[in-house]
């Protein structure tokens, strides 16, 4: 066999899908070959090697390596023969792999075979680092006499329905998505897959009702459901991995990046479980099926949500519901249910949806000592305002808003919010359903919480903390230093969000510092030429001045500064604006302005920063020279993925308080050199920005189109008279071509 250097120790298990409701499984789905692979330190080592071209891989002859016939590859399908499987025209031995996967069951369903089928479905394997894992187990290619296309074979996901698109994916195929936080608690009721969404036909639906060791299977269409009593209960659906994205903030976990808002609250319809099994004669047993057989747990066949017939996204035509458990129990497009006195073996029952130490690692982890998650933890989200959101102050006290809920039919009693690390703490005011719907124990719907909060005087920005508090007073946990787990799922620490604040202590802050400057300016009246020796001619010409490398005259300061002098006399209305815009702005990738020089005697404007070595356009200049004399020196991939990286954070940070650069070019990023910095991009001359307090901000009349032409956006050179953040970001999508 051919031996690559293979980094197959660590593994992770991609794929995860919600198949199981207590006693049921069967629900209509697929079997499923999955390649693993751990983004731990195993991962990025990976990812350092990995080609770009890799895609290319399982399509490409790999001349070092033999042909070999589908029959060799068939042969080889057990331990004892080897692992054998084909990808594209690629034979690959993954004899080694099989052992160390969790759902090494569902591998060997694809041995001696192709997994095409498996991953048109199960896309989630198209990445770079599966590709890239799986290419270290390859060992030939396959006999073009063998080679069956898979583009005739029918995309499973070419039957979506369609979604709004104000969703957030986590994944597109299949399709996980998530409303944006302070749209999802605009109402009390709330309008995720794992697989292809299947277009069911009502008539022809049939749900197969089977106990265990009996060879009976009763079976019921839609119309024999709805025969029996109907019944209706508001339950949130919660996602096992919600709020995952704050875990692995702390530390990298497994799974879909999902924010706050893989949960929804809705008022499910259809026949209670217990009426269906009561009718089959399935009695009662307390230790193998109370929740199913308990009335009062109000476990659903649903086949309404809302007062509308199921869509198709949401389960259509029958889902599981099964109030106050995780929403991987609550199985969409349910096709068969099963009574068994076992635990259902599906992966996601056995091998997905389970916690574990924070000192677990994939190296150490066995699913068979933890149980499967059922109930949920207390939780709570602040969904208004949003990280980043500047937030008006009215009268000393800023608007909170979020949800919060507990599993197993616990009530919220109590929302703790502080915005002080904890020194105080204030209560929120709750909406929940009341008592005679909700009665103690059948708590299945979530609470909606607000509060009206204070903040520190002279505050410009403050970390605002969320806790819940249950019927049984379990309470959130303060962080995930000591809940991490690896899968990231049960993510139930405090929810924290960081604002900033416009307000009246702010602005009174301001004045301050305004007047403070004021008497500073005029009690000093000095001029730039006395405090600082400009080094030879202009390094720079910005939107509306010159700037000149320059160095303190006097004491230990031996930094280089950068001064720009405005052009004009006078302080012009862009010049005031830049000002202002650069006093408010704090980044570490955006220019610092470190003080405003007003020359009283020749009325010129200074502005102080921190100089910057490099730009990116001398950068671009400096290895197109070198290309052009024969001695390439390419931009290394490391370093454009930092310089990237970083412009992206700024711009990021800019758009999230509001701000449009709107002359984004490689000119005005700036790189520092030597020193502290060194490395460190900074966003400069914002001498076109302007601040929108909206979505859209239309043009004046006499108001220019900007942007440097060969970075203008299509709609501008197409005459659209709106700005938006798209206008940056079209600028940003020139830079990697201009690196290259």
């Amino acid at each position: 066999h051919h031996d690559h250097d293979r980094a197959r120790e660590n593994w992770w298990e991609i794929s995860k899908n919600q198949r199981f409701l207590l006693l049921t499984a069967g629900a209509i789905g697929g079997t499923i070959l999955t390649l693993s692979n751990d983004f731990g330190n195993a991962s990025v080592e990976a990812a350092e090697k990995y080609d770009p071209d890799i895609e290319k891989h399982h399509k490409t002859v790999r001349t070092d390596l033999p042909t070999y016939r589908m029959e060799d590859v068939a042969a080889h399908n057990n331990e004892k023969t080897g692992i054998w499987v084909t990808y594209g025209i690629g034979v690959y031995d993954i004899t080694e792999f099989v052992p160390k996967h969790p759902g090494s069951d569902k591998v060997m369903l694809g041995a001696g075979s192709a997994i095409d089928p498996f991953w048109h479905v199960f896309q989630q394997h198209n990445t770079p680092e599966v590709l890239t894992l799986l290419e270290t187990f390859r060992i030939g290619n396959l006999n073009p006499e063998d080679q069956v296309s898979t583009r005739d074979m029918g995309d499973p996901w070419s039957g979506e329905p369609r979604r709004h698109p104000i969703l957030k994916p986590a994944a597109q195929k299949p399709f996980n998505a998530e409303p944006p936080p302070s749209i999802l608690i605009d109402s009390f009721i709330t309008p995720k897959n794992h697989l292809p969404v299947p277009e069911i036909d009502e008539k022809t639906y049939e749900l197969e009702i089977e106990i265990e060791g009996v060879k009976k299977v009763t079976k019921m269409t839609l119309k024999d459901l709805k025969k029996l009593p109907k019944h209706s209960v508001t339950a949130v659906v919660m996602c096992g991995g919600n709020r995952r994205s704050d875990m692995d903030n702390v530390k990298k976990v497994k799974g879909l990046y999902w924010g706050p808002s893989a949960v929804g609250n809705a008022v499910w319809t259809g026949v209670k479980l217990c009426d269906v099994l009561a009718k089959m004669g399935v009695k009662s047993d307390e230790e193998k099926h109370v929740h199913a057989m308990d009335p009062r747990g109000d476990v659903l066949l649903a086949y309404e949500m809302n007062g509308q017939p199921l869509s198709r996204d949401h389960g259509f035509p029958v889902r599981a519901i099964v109030p106050g458990t995780v929403g991987a129990r609550n199985v969409k497009w349910l096709g068969k249910i099963l009574i068994s006195d076992k635990e259902s073996d599906s992966h996601w029952q056995q091998k997905d949806y389970k916690g574990f130490s924070p000192s677990t690692d994939w190296d150490t982890v066995d699913f068979s000592k933890s149980p499967a998650i059922q109930h949920m933890p207390v939780t709570s989200a602040i969904c208004y305002p949003a990280p980043g959101d500047k937030v008006k102050v009215e009268d000393g006290f800023i608007t909170v808003k979020g949800y919060a809920w507990s599993g197993g039919g616990c009530r919220i009693v109590r929302v703790d919010l502080t915005c002080d690390g904890g020194e105080t703490w204030h209560v929120a005011e709750l909406q929940q359903e009341d008592l005679a719907k909700a009665p103690p124990g059948r708590a299945w719907s979530w609470t909606l919480w607000s509060a009206k909060i204070p903040v520190p005087k002279k505050a410009r920005e403050v970390e605002i903390w969320s806790k819940a508090v249950d019927s049984n007073y379990n309470v959130q946990p303060e962080s995930f230093k000591n809940t991490w787990n690896l899968r990231g799922v049960l993510s139930n620490a405090y929810s924290r969000v960081k604002v900033k604040l416009a307000n009246s202590w702010a602005a009174a802050a301001s004045r301050t510092m305004d007047y403070d400057f004021k008497m500073r300016t005029q009690a000093e009246r000095t001029k730039v030429e006395d405090l600082f020796e400009f080094e030879g001619c202009k390094v720079g010409r910005g939107t509306y001045g010159h700037v000149y490398k320059a160095h303190r005259k006097e004491g230990n300061d031996t930094k280089d500064y950068a001064l720009k002098q405005i052009e004009g006399t006078g302080l012009s209305m862009s010049a005031c604006r830049e000002i202002a815009l650069l006093r408010e702005l704090k980044h570490v990738n955006v220019i610092n302005l470190i003080r405003v020089f007003l020359s009283h005697t020749d009325r010129k404007v200074w502005l102080l920063f921190d100089y910057a070595e490099h730009d990116l356009w001398h950068i671009i200049k400096f290895h197109r020279a070198a290309k052009a004399t024969k001695k390439p020196v390419m931009v290394p991939k490391g370093m454009v993925k930092s310089l990237l990286y970083q412009i992206l954070d700024g711009i990021h940070y800019l758009h999230s308080n509001w701000v449009l650069h709107r002359d984004l070019k490689p000119a005005n990023i700036l790189v520092m050199g030597e020193g502290n910095e060194r490395g460190r991009v900074k966003i400069a001359d914002m001498g076109f920005a302007r601040l929108f307090n909206a979505p859209l901000k239309p043009l004046a009349d006499l108001d220019p189109v900007v942007v440097t032409f060969w970075y203008r956006a299509p709609e501008l050179l197409l005459g659209a008279r709106h700005y938006t953040k798209a206008i940056g970001e079209n600028s940003l999508k020139t830079l990697p071509e201009v690196l290259k």
